[in-house]
């Protein structure tokens, strides 16, 4: 057993590359026979091991949640056994966190492992604690079979019990005890019913009813309630990709989704993604990590209030459903993806109305205030790929794909603005005071989808990001020269607005006087002016 972090400094000690990288170590020796591992991050202080923690000046209670450790069970070829002292400097481990057989205490109770299935009986011992499935265990955290890392079939091995054990009536359990041990595990220790099922089948769809009594039971109580907003362990973020119909928005969302699950997996975690259905999504979301949201729409709340309350960073809101309200909800990510303007998007939100109602009634509106929405939303990305790369070209789509992301900005002032769909027709007016800071223009879907995921983990999940170090500071020059390419593209553009719009006596001046990087404003909104050859500069009038 060993640490993921220090308990007392909080250095780093063990992380799930650095496990990959022993068991391709022993591989390569051509000593490794079978490897299981699994990240334990809901065991809990017994009486005795608070004390203990105790004596060494820990501020621990009986109770308490461990920090986050693994368990690796590790069983080498016959005649190839290696000293303990081998196997910790190949794995920078302590050799006091490295146990034999002989040495465990987890066969107490079941025998001697000896004879010719001595191997097999320890290896299978220390396997099913892996995932506390031994009776010693079974007041443990239960936790899940697909949560353990093994080259091997993993629930194969436990199904088929201890290698010697006579079969009979007390290798097995009634299902009264069997769906009893289910419910203690989901409405006890808060197991999620996605691992009951894979613990007990059988007991699973028979008592499939109580068992989500029990779950949402376990979810409502104050203290299980998600740990989200400022002070919390972390905040929810929003990213809204956009872009003409079959660009591959999609594609860059499900790629940000594996950055994202990789990176907690990095840090000790199992996250899980889901994708609701399209409208009152929301209430689809349950308990999974990453929301990814398939081509938004109005619908997608049952009302913007909902929309609001579902995108703060800082809430977990209960979800509305038809006969009793849902768990709270706090995804770390939320993804969306839509061909919607964020413009068209935000009114059609506000309004409760789609774009072809939006078209027919958008004289009958004043301008509309839409900045509670958009400041709500971490990420803007704009996705385009070449003309010549084909619909179900996914190949060229990932390689071709430009990304162009934004963060959402406050200005100074309100300000009225023209909405139009993607093809230019006017849906109405909006008011806001929002501004789009470019922050990278990233060609190719894997750099775009890591520059997000890590962006996200950085600022919204403080808790991954301190587990992984390595990853984040490699992050930074990356993110630097993004931000650089991405503020000279953004004077580019507003040079050639200049060259087009006021002619090339006002773009020279304004080439000259007004670059500024991704604060360059648009000339065409600043009144140029030419009289007589002179340039007349509404900019230069301002910063007098």
């Amino acid at each position: 057993m060993q640490y993921h972090t220090h308990p007392d400094s909080g250095k780093v000690m063990l992380t799930q590359p650095q496990l990959e990288r022993l068991r391709e170590a022993l591989a390569t020796e051509d000593i490794l026979e079978s490897w299981a591992d699994i990240w334990h991050g809901a065991d809990t202080f017994s009486e005795s091991e608070a004390s203990a923690q105790q004596e060494q000046g820990r501020p621990v209670q009986a109770g308490d949640v461990k920090p986050l450790h693994n368990h690796a069970a590790v069983k080498l070829k016959p005649g190839r056994e290696k000293s303990i002292r081998y196997i910790s400097e190949l794995a920078s481990i302590p050799s006091a966190r490295i146990a034999t057989p002989k040495e465990s205490p987890l066969q107490s109770g079941m025998g001697p492992s000896i004879g010719p299935l001595a191997a097999k009986q320890a290896f299978f011992d220390f396997c099913q604690y892996l995932v506390h499935g031994g009776r010693s265990q079974r007041n443990k955290f239960q936790y899940a079979h697909s949560e353990v890392h093994a080259d091997f079939d993993f629930s194969a091995l436990l199904a088929a019990g201890r290698p010697g054990r006579k079969k009979g009536s007390s290798a097995t359990s009634s299902m009264t005890s069997r769906k009893q041990a289910l419910r203690r595990a989901v409405g006890h220790d808060g197991v999620k019913l996605t691992r009951a099922r894979e613990m007990d089948y059988d007991a699973y769809a028979e008592d499939l009813p109580r068992l989500r009594a029990l779950a949402k039971d376990f979810l409502d109580l104050p203290e299980n309630q998600p740990n989200v907003g400022e002070g919390g362990v972390y905040r929810k973020s929003s990213v809204l990709i956009g872009g003409a119909s079959r660009q591959g928005k999609d594609v860059l969302a499900q790629s940000i989704t594996a950055f994202l699950i990789a990176f907690a997996r990095d840090a000790g975690q199992q996250w899980e993604a889901v994708k609701p259905s399209g409208e009152h999504s929301a209430e689809d979301v349950g308990q999974a990590q990453i929301a990814h949201h398939e081509d938004v729409r109005f619908r997608v709340t049952r009302s913007y209030d909902d929309a609001l309350r579902y995108l703060d960073p800082n809430q977990a809101p209960r979800q509305a459903a038809r006969n009793s309200n849902l768990t709270a909800v706090a995804p770390r990510a939320i993804l969306m993806t839509s061909s919607e303007t964020l413009g068209s998007l935000a009114l059609s939100l506000k309004a409760r109305k789609d774009s072809v109602d939006l078209v027919n009634s958008r004289d009958d509106y004043a301008a509309v205030n839409v900045d509670e929405f958009l400041f709500r939303l971490g990420w803007h990305v704009e996705v385009s790929k070449p003309s010549w790369v084909g619909l179900r070209d996914l190949a060229n789509t990932k390689t071709e794909m430009t990304a162009s992301i934004f963060r959402i900005e406050e200005g100074p002032e309100y300000r009225k603005e023209k909405v139009e769909d993607r093809d230019g027709v006017a849906l109405g007016v909006i008011r806001t005071k929002h501004w789009l800071n470019p922050v990278a223009i990233i060609k190719g879907v894997e750099n775009a989808a890591r520059f997000l995921a890590i962006s996200i983990i950085e600022e919204y999940s403080p808790d991954i990001a301190a587990s992984i170090p390595d990853t984040i500071e490699a992050f930074i020059p990356v993110r630097s020269a993004a931000a650089e390419h991405a503020a000279r593209a953004h004077e580019e553009r507003m040079t050639l607005i200049a060259v087009k719009k006021l002619g090339k006596r006002s773009a020279d001046h304004f080439r000259e006087a007004h670059l500024a990087g991704v604060q360059t404003s648009d000339p065409s909104a600043s009144i140029f002016e030419q009289t007589d050859g002179v340039v007349n500069c509404g900019l230069c009038a301002l910063a007098a």
